[in-house]
C-alpha cells in the first residue's frame, strides 16, 4: 500500500509547450429555350460585430501543479501544447524499468499544459506516449484514447529535466530546447525556461515575429535577379491577409505580409524569399473569386483601391520582387459595362451600336455549337455564349474593337508598374480553336512586348504538351505534366525514377527553345484550381519536402502556392467546391482572414503548424522552403543555366547539370530510402570543386569524383 501511495505521489502532473480558379465551378449548360437570369448583386454585409476586449492571459500560481523535489529523485517536468488548448481529455502515459505504466492528466497553465514527475534516480529512461480523447484520463485503461505523439518515446534522464513537446511532434527537447522557440496558450513566444517574454527585443531568436536565420548558405554572385527566372508565390487574395477586419484578405494585408515573403535582403534567412508574385483577380467582381470581372479599371472594394496596388508595387520594386496580375480575358462578368452596352444594343436591334458584336451570340431559334454554352439574354431575340456561368459572358475576338479593349487593359496595368500577367483560361478565347487562340495570343503578346520589354506573361493552356507547343511561340505556359497528385513531381518525390523526370525536363526545354528562343519551363505542384499538394504528399515520409527539392531546385519559373511552404492543406472533397483549395492563410496570430463563402473544408483536417511557429522553429516545412530558396539564389545557374540531363542508370538517383556565363553545377537528387555513392566521372567530364549545398534528411560528401548523398537527399555540386 505504501508503495503504491508512494509510486502515486512520485508521478504527477505535465504540461507541454511549443510550441483555380480553374473557373469557379461549373454549372450545367443552360437550357436553350429557357432565359437564364444573371447572379444578383451581393447584399451588402452587415456591419461586423465589435471585437471583444481581449481575455487577460492566464497568469498561473507558480506553486500550481508542482510537486516538492524529493531526496534522491530525478524531477521531470513535461511541457506540452496543442491546437484547441482543451487538455480535459488528455494524459501522457509513462512507464520505466521496474514500474507499470500509468496515465497522468494535464494541467492547463500559461503554456499549455504540464506533468510534473519525481523518479527514482535509479531511472535512467522513461518511456511515454501522450494520447487524447482518453475516456479515463490518467487511469489505468486505454480506453479510446487517441495518440498525439505517434511515436512511443524514451526519454534519457540525466538529473532533473525539463522536455518540450507540441502537438504531432514526436521530437524531444531538452531542457536547453535545442534552439526552439516556444509558443504560448496566448500566442505570446515564450523561453526556453517557460518564463513569458514581454519585450520582442527579448525573443531569443532573429526577426520581428521570431524567425529563425537559415545560416551557412554561400552566395557564389553578388548579382540579384533581374530576369523572370524567379521564384513566384501565388496568391489567393481574398484568403491571404485581412488587414481591416471584415475576414476577407486585401492588398493592404499582402503589403503588411511582405517581411514574410520577402524582406528585401537576399541573404538574411529572415524571409521566405520570393522574388515575384501572382495575384489572382483583383478587379470589382460580385463573387469572391473575382474570376468574373465587372469593372476591369476598378479595383475591387473589398480588397482595397488603387492607391493600395500603387503601394504594393512600390514596396515589392524596392526589393526586387515583380508582381504579375491574373487577367482574365475570355470573358468579363455579367454586370460588365461591355456586356450592359451589348444587352441594350440587343434590346434596341440597333447592329450599328459599337457594342453590338462585342460578345458572342447566336439567335433563339439557332442551336448552339457542339460543347458550347449559351443562355437566353433577357428582352432580346438572343442567347450570349456562356461556357463556364451565365454570369462569364464570352467576349467576342473577331471584333476589332474587344481586341483593343483588352489591349488596353494590359497597357492601363503596365504603365500602373505591374510587371506582367497571368491570362487565365488562354485557350477560351476561341472556345475548342487553337490555330485562332495561338494567333491572337501571338498578336497580343506582340503588342503588349511593344510597349514594355521584359514583361513577364504566362498562360494557363491545362492541356497535353502538344497542345502548349502551340502557344509557345507567343508565351511561357504553365507544365500541367509536372503537376498535382499524379505529375512527375509527385511521382519523382516518392522514389520514382528521377532520370525520367530529368530527361523529361530536357526534352521539353529544348523543344520550346525552338519554338520561341526565350521560352522557359514554368513548373509547379498545385495552385487554386488544385488539390493541395500536403493532401497527396507529406512531411512526415518527407516526399513533401523532396517535391520541393525537384521543382524549385529545376530551371525556369517555379510558382509556390500561399501555404504550400506551410503544408497547409484542402480538397474539393464530397462538396466538390474550390472554396476548400482557397482556405484562409495560417498565420496563427491574431489575423482576421476567413475561410472564402462555401466553403466546408474540416478544421480538425488543416495543418495546426502555424506562419509563426514555423518561422520560429529551423525545422519546420516553412524554414525548409526558405533554405531551397536561398540555395537557388546562391546558384544562378540552376534557374537559367543550360540543362543537361545525367546519364544515371540502375537507380532511382538523378540529376542534371546546368551552365551559365561559363560556371556549371550540378544538382542530384536521391529520392531512395538508402544513400547512394557514384563515381561523377561516369556520369560527365566536367570535373565539380565541392558541394555548394545539401539539403533533405541527410547530406552528401564529394571526394574527388566520387559523390555520397543521403537517402532523401538533394545536393548542389560546384
Amino acid at each position: 500500500m505504501k508503495r503504491t501511495l508512494l509510486f502515486v505521489i512520485l508521478i504527477l502532473a505535465l504540461l507541454l509547450s511549443s510550441c483555380a480558379k480553374k473557373q469557379p465551378d461549373p454549372v450545367p449548360s443552360p437550357d436553350p429555350t429557357q432565359t437564364v437570369e444573371p447572379t444578383p448583386e451581393q447584399e451588402p454585409e452587415p456591419e461586423p460585430e465589435p471585437t471583444p476586449e481581449p481575455e487577460e492571459p492566464y497568469v498561473p500560481d507558480p506553486n500550481e501543479y508542482t510537486i516538492d523535489k524529493e531526496e534522491g529523485k530525478n524531477q521531470i517536468t513535461v511541457y506540452w501544447v496543442k491546437p484547441g488548448q482543451d487538455y480535459s481529455t488528455c494524459d501522457m502515459w509513462i512507464w520505466y524499468l521496474g514500474a507499470d505504466g500509468q496515465g497522468y492528466s494535464f494541467h492547463e497553465c500559461a503554456y499549455g499544459a504540464k506533468v510534473v514527475l519525481n523518479l527514482p534516480d535509479t531511472v535512467k529512461t522513461m518511456g511515454y506516449i501522450v494520447r487524447y480523447d482518453c475516456s479515463n484520463p490518467g487511469g489505468s485503461t486505454w480506453g479510446d484514447a487517441k495518440k498525439d505523439i505517434q511515436e512511443d518515446q524514451f526519454l534519457t534522464i540525466d538529473g532533473d529535466t525539463t522536455i518540450y513537446l507540441k502537438s504531432g511532434d514526436a521530437t524531444q527537447y531538452t531542457s536547453t530546447n535545442g534552439g526552439k522557440t516556444l509558443i504560448s496558450k496566448t500566442g505570446e513566444v515564450v523561453d526556453p525556461g517557460g518564463d513569458e517574454i514581454d519585450d520582442p527585443s527579448e525573443i531569443p531568436v532573429d526577426g520581428d515575429l521570431g524567425e529563425v536565420a537559415a545560416e551557412g548558405i554561400a552566395f557564389y554572385t553578388d548579382t540579384d535577379t533581374e530576369d523572370n527566372n524567379r521564384v513566384f508565390y501565388e496568391i489567393f487574395v481574398g484568403s491571404f491577409s485581412d488587414s481591416n477586419g471584415d475576414g476577407i484578405g486585401d492588398l493592404r494585408g499582402i503589403i503588411n505580409r511582405m517581411d514574410y515573403i520577402n524582406d528585401g535582403d537576399p541573404d538574411s534567412g529572415l524571409s521566405l524569399g520570393a522574388e515575384g508574385l501572382w495575384l489572382t483577380p483583383i478587379f470589382k467582381s460580385t463573387s469572391y473569386h473575382k474570376y468574373n470581372v465587372d469593372d476591369y479599371y476598378q479595383i475591387d472594394p473589398e480588397f482595397g483601391t488603387e492607391d493600395d496596388l500603387r503601394e504594393l508595387l512600390e514596396v515589392c520594386h524596392e526589393r526586387n520582387v515583380k508582381v504579375i496580375l491574373d487577367l482574365v480575358l475570355n470573358h468579363s462578368g455579367y454586370y460588365c459595362p461591355w456586356f450592359t452596352a451589348f444587352t441594350e444594343a440587343h434590346k434596341a436591334d440597333n447592329p450599328d451600336d459599337p457594342y453590338y458584336d462585342f460578345y458572342t451570340y447566336i439567335g433563339l431559334a439557332d442551336t448552339a455549337p457542339a460543347g458550347r454554352a449559351f443562355a437566353a439574354l433577357p428582352g432580346t431575340n438572343v442567347k450570349y455564349e456562356c461556357n463556364f456561368s451565365g454570369d462569364m459572358p464570352e467576349m467576342n475576338y473577331d471584333n476589332p474593337a474587344v481586341r483593343q479593349a483588352v489591349l488596353d487593359v494590359a497597357k492601363y496595368y503596365l504603365d500602373l508598374g505591374v510587371d506582367g500577367f497571368r491570362f487565365d483560361a488562354a485557350k477560351y478565347v476561341y472556345y475548342g480553336e487553337q490555330a485562332k487562340n495561338a494567333e491572337f495570343w501571338k498578336w497580343y503578346m506582340d503588342e503588349l512586348r511593344a510597349y514594355k520589354p521584359g514583361i513577364y506573361a504566362v498562360a494557363e493552356v491545362w492541356d497535353s504538351d502538344a497542345i502548349t507547343d502551340q502557344y509557345y511561340p507567343a508565351l511561357n505556359c504553365f507544365n500541367f505534366t509536372l503537376s498535382q497528385t499524379s505529375g512527375l513531381i509527385a511521382d519523382c518525390a516518392k522514389a520514382g525514377r528521377v532520370t525520367t523526370l530529368t530527361n523529361y525536363v530536357d526534352k521539353y526545354l529544348h523543344n520550346v527553345a525552338g519554338l520561341n528562343p526565350d521560352a522557359t519551363i514554368v513548373p509547379f505542384i498545385t495552385n487554386h484550381d488544385c488539390d493541395r499538394a500536403a493532401g497527396f504528399l507529406s512531411t512526415e515520409k518527407y516526399t513533401m519536402q523532396l517535391a520541393a527539392n525537384i521543382y524549385i531546385l529545376g530551371p525556369g519559373s517555379p510558382f509556390i502556392y500561399y501555404g504550400e511552404e506551410l503544408g497547409m492543406k484542402g480538397s474539393r472533397g464530397g462538396a466538390n467546391t474550390d472554396a476548400n483549395r482557397r482556405l484562409a492563410m495560417l498565420w496563427g496570430d491574431g489575423d482576421t482572414v476567413k475561410d472564402p463563402s462555401g466553403s466546408t473544408y474540416e478544421t480538425s483536417a488543416q495543418t495546426h503548424e502555424t506562419a509563426m511557429r514555423q518561422r520560429a522553429d529551423a525545422d519546420s516545412l516553412y524554414s525548409y522552403y526558405k533554405r531551397l530558396i536561398m540555395i537557388r539564389k546562391a546558384n544562378p545557374e540552376i534557374a537559367r543555366g543550360e540543362y543537361k540531363a545525367l546519364p544515371f542508370t540502375g537507380t532511382n538517383v538523378g540529376g542534371f547539370t546546368a551552365t551559365y556565363n561559363g560556371k556549371t553545377v550540378a544538382v542530384i537528387h536521391n529520392t531512395t530510402t538508402s544513400a547512394y555513392t557514384v563515381d561523377l566521372s561516369t556520369l560527365t567530364d566536367y570535373e565539380f570543386e565541392g558541394l555548394s549545398a545539401a539539403i533533405g534528411q541527410g547530406g552528401a560528401t564529394l571526394n574527388g569524383t566520387e559523390l555520397t548523398i543521403d537517402a532523401k537527399t538533394s545536393c548542389v555540386l560546384r
